[in-house]
């Protein structure tokens, strides 16, 4: 490893000019340089080296020690911008550490080395004029990283005979690796970062993350987590969010400063004491309170930060530049500050809306006005978002498998008005059987098999989804994929009456397979519209498109990429958002597609990768259309459309599963009913795990604008602990009470489940 020039130890003194709201002053500073905290065989001193910056004839004054970030594998003591001189300059001495880096090193020696440098400067530092007693441990990306780390697991300072209580307080700047396990397993890139420190066991990811050990913590310090909420890294704000819920929910006085309108995740370290500063105000006020005791009554909130005057104006241009920057860097594959259609050849139409004079070239400036128009800074929401609260009910869940031990229960999809449900067995068989509006079950004792309609569906079609419901004026039909006789996909309808049903092949394409996506359920159009992956497995060229049912030779693309979409119960409406893809910075977000007029346009502008948008009509606000969005696969997203302009819909709640969940990837999330409510509220079932887990539960989430969220686990592992792969979980209103519906698979037939709510007419 290349490492920098040794310095001297000698002491140096240095004029400094520190900043203290608008104005300046001089003062002096004395510089001890790489300072060994350990010595170890075979490793390179600077790495376990300090620096200490210390005003002139301090005594006894308060110490900040400084973790540098880099990835994990980058970076050094000496790049600390402004710190020394506005730490310094207002009393404090500054400490900034090395550590070993990956690839060479791995967790836990990063945090091992961060504990033994603040051990160091505990049993040392008086000598240099600062007080043991007054440590505030900081870092900036991985160094914050570290930093929550050593301030939340008690062992790392426990085995050099440290207790915590040495640390009066843990300043984390900017981290999105609260959770190692979330970022480790979702970095699907060969040189994840994640993985080159942190290793690929789960066992030491976890180890590795600040928020399993906030979950246990006990007696912790006090903590100021500053963020930006920037386009570089997606997934910070649920990140931190949850981290500081868990802080609190251990008696952690926990304070989130939020700098995202002036500050992305360089500038906020960068610009950090410079002169009318807001962040850099922000930490020394919290500091202070922390010495005067003021930092131990309640357990903090947000702070969200604004600049102002001059500063202002040249953050926020500063802020447009980086964004810009940012989306070039994405594209602009040869570095010629300019992109082709070439260059985005997997995203054609985003291309196409970047190109504003269509000359086949997008330019930086093209780009700035196209994030503008698509994602500009957030106004704040007209109301506060409202944090989730789990119910307070004493909820014991009711799950029974209804089905038949001899069936396999592939995709269940339940008719609302009918009573019906179809889905496929294990040999493609496409069936229909009613169900019970009482109790919920099947009405017929055979499993659900009350008629075969035909089969097998497509071998690819099983790897999506089985048999879907459409419906309109002339009421439902059931759509499927089946092989023709080259072994190509195509999508067939079946309609009633069921036991004579009416079979009737719509695409007659020769080499292309076709996955059905869903149709349209809508009882004002005269005719079906149905969404259809189509192309080839594994090949370029792929889209989605949807097709009229009268009219299926005429496919209307409205993107180039295979991804799930969804209509709108009741409109001519599709939403969808594309998959993050590695090295992705900005974050995915929800395109509206107007099938009537083939218009679409991104509308939202938010942090997080959205997955499984869906749009459906809210009854506490009068049947208007809201969006909700699956957001990192951990946060349900609550969306409205404010202003009813083009500007980007508002986040207006944000619904978690608890954090003392077994499972916190949330997957398969979809409004009930259709996308209409139940008993006058909006409801939301959702699978927690992946598909791949060998354990995932089943959960309903109910949305209240006022912020009581409810938040229920409804299959039967909450309280027999028994671990099952439980998916695709699906709902149904019966007379009285809504059911929501589960796949149980294991190495026999799959199970259909039912499970009771309680979510009545009489308690909604």
């Amino acid at each position: 490893m290349k490492t920098k020039p040794q310095r001297s130890l000698a002491l140096r003194l240095l004029v400094l000019i520190a900043f203290c709201g608008g104005s300046s002053f001089a003062a002096e500073m004395v510089e001890s340089l790489d300072i060994r905290y350990a010595t170890m065989p075979g490793v390179d001193p600077n790495l376990l080296s300090l620096d200490i910056h210390t005003p002139k004839a301090a005594k006894a004054a308060p110490v900040v020690i400084y973790v540098h970030g880099g990835y994990w594998k980058a970076g050094d003591k000496s790049e600390m911008g402004r710190l020394p001189e506005f730490f310094c300059g207002h009393g404090f001495v500054l400490v900034s550490v090395n550590y070993r880096l990956a690839p060479a090193a791995k967790h836990p020696v990063l945090i091992q080395d961060v504990a033994r440098s603040v051990a160091w400067v505990h049993d040392h530092i008086a000598e240099y004029g600062g007080d043991p007693a007054q440590i505030f441990l900081t870092g900036h990306s991985a160094g914050a990283q570290l930093v929550a780390l050593l301030g939340t697991d008690a062992k790392r300072l426990g085995e050099l005979g440290k207790p915590l209580s040495i640390l009066r307080a843990v300043i984390p700047l900017d981290s999105a690796a609260m959770d190692i396990r979330d970022v480790a397993a979702n970095d699907r890139r060969l040189d994840s970062p994640y993985r080159t420190a942190f290793g690929d066991e789960p066992a030491g990811w976890a180890d590795a993350s600040p928020i399993v050990h906030a979950a246990g913590g006990k007696g912790l310090p006090p903590f100021q987590i500053v963020v930006a909420y920037g386009p570089a890294i997606a997934n910070k704000k649920e990140g931190v969010d949850e981290f500081a819920a868990l802080l609190r929910k251990g008696g952690t006085r926990t304070e989130v400063v939020d700098a995202s309108s002036f500050r992305e995740h360089q500038s906020l370290m960068t610009e950090f004491g410079a002169a009318d500063d807001p962040v850099s105000a922000a930490v020394l006020e919290f500091i202070e309170s922390v010495r005067a005791g003021k930092a131990t009554a309640g357990l903090g909130g947000e702070c969200v930060l604004k600049a102002e005057g001059k500063s202002a104006e040249e953050a926020a241009r500063n802020l447009e530049a980086y964004r810009t920057r940012i989306l070039m860097k994405q594209f602009d594959k040869n570095g010629d500050g300019r992109i082709t259609r070439e260059e985005m050849s997997t995203q054609t139409f985003l291309f196409g809306q970047m190109d504003a004079n269509k000359d086949g070239l997008v330019t930086t400036e093209e780009l700035a006005a196209f994030h503008q128009r698509t994602q500009p800074i957030q106004k704040a929401p007209a109301k506060p978002e409202s944090p989730a609260k789990t119910s307070a009910d004493a909820w014991k869940p009711d799950d029974q498998d209804i089905g038949s031990a001899s069936v396999s229960y592939r995709d269940p999809e339940f008719l609302q008005s009918g009573g019906l449900v179809t889905f496929a067995d294990q040999n493609g068989n496409v069936w229909v059987g009613a169900m019970d509006l009482q109790t919920g079950r099947f009405v017929k004792a055979n499993g659900g098999r009350d008629h075969r309609l035909d089969g097998p569906i497509s071998e690819w079609s099983r790897y999506c989804n089985g048999p879907e419901w459409g419906f309109d004026a002339n009421g439902s039909a059931i759509f499927y994929i089946k092989d023709n006789a080259q072994g190509t996909g195509q999508l067939w309808r079946a309609q009633p009456p069921w036991n004579k049903p009416l079979i009737t092949q719509l695409t007659r394409d020769t080499d292309i397979h076709n996955w059905i996506c869903e149709p349209s359920v809508n009882p004002t159009l005269p005719s079906t519209r149905v969404i259809v992956y189509h192309g080839k497995p594994q090949s370029q060229g792929n889209v989605d498109a949807w097709l009229d049912e009268d009219k299926p030779d005429r496919l209307q693309p409205f993107t180039d990429r295979m991804i799930v979409a969804r209509w709108c119960y009741n409109t001519n409406l599709i939403t969808f958002a594309y998959r993050a893809q590695p090295g992705q910075t900005e974050p995915s977000q929800v395109t509206l597609v107007d099938t009537d007029t083939g218009k679409s346009r991104i509308i939202t502008a938010d942090e997080g990768n959205k997955i499984d948008p869906w749009l459906w009509r809210a009854p506490e606000f009068g049947g208007e259309v809201l969006l909700c969005a699956n957001i990192d696969s951990h946060t349900l997203g609550i969306y409205r459309d404010v202003n009813h302009d083009s500007s980007p819909w508002q986040r207006i709640a944000t619904l978690t599963l608890p954090s003392d969940a077994p499972h916190q990837t949330l997957k398969s999330v979809e409004p009930v009913n259709g996308g209409r409510g139940a008993f006058g509220r909006s409801w939301f079932t959702a699978q927690a795990g992946d598909d791949k887990d060998k354990d995932t539960s089943i959960w309903l989430l109910g949305f209240d604008p006022n912020g009581t969220h409810t938040i229920r686990r409804l299959d039967d592992g909450a309280q027999t602990g028994k671990p099952a792969r439980r998916l695709d979980p699906e709902s149904y209103i019966g007379e009285r009470e809504l059911f929501v519906y589960y796949t149980l698979v294991g190495d026999g037939s799959s199970q259909l489940h039912r499970c009771r709510t309680a979510i009545t007419k009489e308690k909604p």
